[in-house]
């Protein structure tokens, strides 16, 4: 992972320590526990730049403000699929998309046992910046080199993972969505281990974690996983970081749309037979078997991933390659990025490619041909929904970006990006709030302009 040379010193590398000790998601009962101990014990609360023997406690923040502009004639560009709109169709210029401003409390009650907990504010599936509970657990040095927590902490799939949320700690204004959004959860509930080990030259540390999580989109839909597992190795020699990864986990998708959807397609399968078109009814009736029961059913997801970072200090190469599987809604689809930059004092210029190719790209769908006038049209109708409805699992796109960034002062850094977005054919790519109609057409053009703070 890239850490700004800036972000070693002083107060802030104490929050990049902290950060890293945390990994994984539990029962909301151990979240209390977390949070009972924390704010219940009498010490007082100190903040960074204080003794540290004054408290057990330690108090850090970051933050982004940011604003984008994007050219998306019927969709929007957004950070993350689970905003429920972004710059493009619902407004030229956004505020929303990278901003967000974070806290996070910590305990060191022993000489073994800690404890974090981080409260993050950003733009959510409802149009809300209520604050979300990111982090919440307890961790258990047994050893130097091995512990383990409980409770709620990040979910780690790629390199920058632990730090996603803090733009401070990477070049980007943003990771690259076409790898980052294979898995876009920020946190699990459960139980985590870590074991580092040292060598003359090679410092690894293996990471195993196992929970469950939910994510809440726009229009009353969730994602929720479970026997959520993850299992790392990253091995650090000298400026160059090797990670491997491995992922897996049970998800259920709950979408009233997609579930009104395929309840269409059966009574259109049911319609079309009993008007004398038979093939076309068991043709609607196949399609609404093949997807109707992973709306609710829950199916299997996997994710090989496979990071290396060069960061010698004067310029740096980074790449990480993902291959995701699902027997569900969730097409097949094979991820990667190439980023590369150079430090000239203050000021890194930054260029980065994308790309993500999926399995599944259309669904063709009922055959309107032949049919009368009503059924036609109503064919037509659910093939627009089933187009829709299954767009945001099947992403497909390539990207360049170009940008700049500049530390401003000790913990702050100003950035500025643009992103030229191409689409696959039937994809909306890493694009939300695709309108009826929607066409991948011109390449969407954005550009970002971010400040990153830590304190």
């Amino acid at each position: 992972m890239q850490i700004s040379p800036n972000w070693r010193d002083g107060n802030s590398a104490m929050l990049i320590q902290v950060m890293r000790s945390g990994r994984g998601r539990m029962p909301c009962v151990v979240n209390g526990i977390v949070l009972a101990a924390i704010l219940c014990c009498p010490a007082g609360v100190r903040a960074a730049g204080e003794d540290p023997s004054s408290s057990i406690f330690s108090l850090h923040g970051f933050g982004t403000l940011g604003v984008v502009y994007a050219d998306a004639r019927d969709a929007d560009f957004v950070g993350s699929p689970f905003q429920p709109n972004g710059a493009g169709y619902s407004q030229s210029i956004a505020p929303g998309i990278d901003s967000k401003v974070g806290l996070q409390l910590g305990a060191q009650f022993t000489g073994k046992l800690s404890a974090i907990v981080q409260v993050v504010s950003q733009h959510l599936y409802d149009n809300t910046w209520r604050p979300q509970l990111e982090w919440a657990n307890l961790n258990y040095q047994f050893m130097p080199d091995f512990s383990i927590r409980v409770g709620r902490s990040v979910a780690a799939p790629f390199l920058v993972s632990d730090t996603a949320l803090v733009g401070y700690t990477y070049t980007w204004i943003r990771p690259p969505p076409e790898l980052y959004g294979e898995l876009p959860v920020s946190n699990l509930d459960g139980l985590a281990a870590t074991y580092v080990l040292r060598s003359a030259a090679v410092e690894q540390t293996l990471s195993v974690s196992y929970g469950q999580t939910t994510v809440k989109f726009q229009d009353g839909g969730e994602v929720s996983a479970r026997k959520f597992l993850q299992i790392s190795d990253a091995a650090e020699l000298g400026f160059l970081t090797f990670r491997i990864g491995y992922t897996s986990l049970r998800a259920t998708v709950e979408a009233p749309g997609l579930d009104m959807l395929f309840a269409g397609l059966a009574q259109f399968g049911t319609a079309a037979s009993d008007a004398g078109f038979p093939a076309t009814g068991a043709q609607a009736s196949a399609l609404g078997a093949a997807y109707g029961p992973w709306a609710h059913s829950p199916f299997a997801f996997s994710m090989d991933t496979v990071g290396v970072s060069y960061d010698p200090g004067k310029w740096l190469l980074m790449s990480e390659w993902a291959r995701s599987a699902s027997d569900g809604l969730l097409a097949n689809s094979t991820a990667w990025y190439l980023m590369g930059g150079e430090r000239f004092g203050k000021f890194m210029p930054y260029l980065t490619i994308g790309h993500i190719a999926s399995g599944r790209n259309s669904e063709p769908g009922i055959a309107p041909a032949g049919l009368p006038p009503p059924l036609a049209a109503a064919a037509a109708a659910l093939d627009g929904g089933l187009i829709a409805g299954l767009r945001p699992f099947a992403p497909s796109q390539s990207s360049a970006s170009a940008g700049v960034r500049w530390d401003v002062m000790k913990d702050i850094d100003l950035k500025l990006q643009y992103d030229r977005v191409r689409l696959d054919d039937n994809s909306a790519g890493r694009l939300t709030d695709a309108q009826p109609g929607f066409r991948a057409g011109p390449d969407v053009n954005a550009v970002s302009l971010a400040m990153d703070f830590v304190f």
